[in-house]
């Protein structure tokens, strides 16, 4: 069953309940979707009546979940994010705050929530809206049942709807399915991406170096390294990899050190206090585990 209503923010899709459990941003969301065009809204309304603006707080839960409480479900899929882009950190509550809510409401605590880690959108080169959102989408992984199917690394730049309504779903869809075939069907297959068990900082008078580590299960053999490529113009893309010195970030090189073993470097001695990969509205994608899955975006203190 699909119920949806495309543009629209999380605060829309929570209950009341919900809503009360993070504190209200204070920053107007970038704008990415005009739902319905002002100047068809004046026309439906001379005729209908006020229309109700699908963004408005809990309209969507009321409308579209709400209805469907004395059903049961199998799963959940998301596909949300765009519309709270400059919302980060209100998102970081927001999203598990709804998923436990939801399973509340459904009274089914450990239901299996997937969902799809937003994907390319040029927007505005100066604004980190998108990857800052796709970050913030990362704090609902805490949570018991919940798995995520990255689209960071799919992009279609000239798609006929929008580069933000890529018609890279088949790939995507596939990695909804072996969420469901691991978690639902219980099925052995690879599901997730390189996922990080430790990370830590040397340094040499050569070069000072982040090293991370992912779990043998989940690189799939070994990990992959592939050519980045960026369809669209460079600032968007940025760069693959980045750590922090001296409070500013700079571009760092990479490299495969063991089947398991990541690391970012840069030449010299130096403090690093942070490491971030696919921070860009178009992110190079550029780590896989052999199954041909992406290592998703992240960013490390230390």
């Amino acid at each position: 069953m699909t119920t949806s209503w495309g543009g629209t923010g999380i605060q829309a899709w929570s209950s009341p309940r919900a809503l009360t459990k993070c504190k209200q941003p204070l920053l107007s969301v970038e704008s990415i979707v005009d739902v319905t065009p002002v100047v068809e809204a004046a026309a439906v309304e001379a005729v209908e009546g006020p229309r109700v603006d699908p963004n408005d707080r809990s309209v969507l839960w009321n409308a579209k979940v709400w209805p469907f409480l004395n059903w049961n479900f199998t799963a959940v899929v998301w596909y949300q994010g765009e519309n709270n882009a400059g919302q980060a950190e209100y998102y970081k509550c927001a999203f598990p705050a709804m998923i436990q809510d939801w399973a509340a409401y459904f009274q089914s605590p450990n239901i299996p929530f997937f969902f799809v880690q937003l994907g390319t959108w040029r927007g505005d080169v100066n604004s980190f809206g998108i990857p800052d959102t796709r970050l913030a989408q990362t704090a609902a992984l805490k949570l018991t049942g919940v798995q995520m199917a990255t689209a960071f690394d799919l992009p279609d730049a000239q798609s006929p709807a929008g580069d933000i309504h890529p018609r890279t779903k088949k790939v995507l869809g596939k990695r909804l399915s072996l969420l469901a075939q691991s978690q639902i069907y219980k099925q052995n297959v690879y599901y997730l991406g390189p996922t990080i068990t430790q990370s830590r900082v040397t340094s040499s008078d050569k070069e000072s170096t982040v090293v991370i580590t992912f779990s043998l299960q989940s690189i799939a053999g070994a990990l992959q390294l592939k050519k980045p490529v960026c369809p669209v113009e460079p600032n968007y893309c940025r760069v693959p990899a980045e750590v922090k010195v001296n409070g500013q970030w700079q571009t760092a090189a990479y490299r495969i050190d063991t089947l398991n073993r990541l690391e970012l470097y840069v030449a010299g001695k130096v403090t690093i206090t942070g490491a971030r990969y696919g921070y860009a509205n178009y992110p190079l994608a550029v780590v896989y585990n052999g199954a041909d899955l992406p290592l998703p975006p992240f960013n490390l203190a230390f």
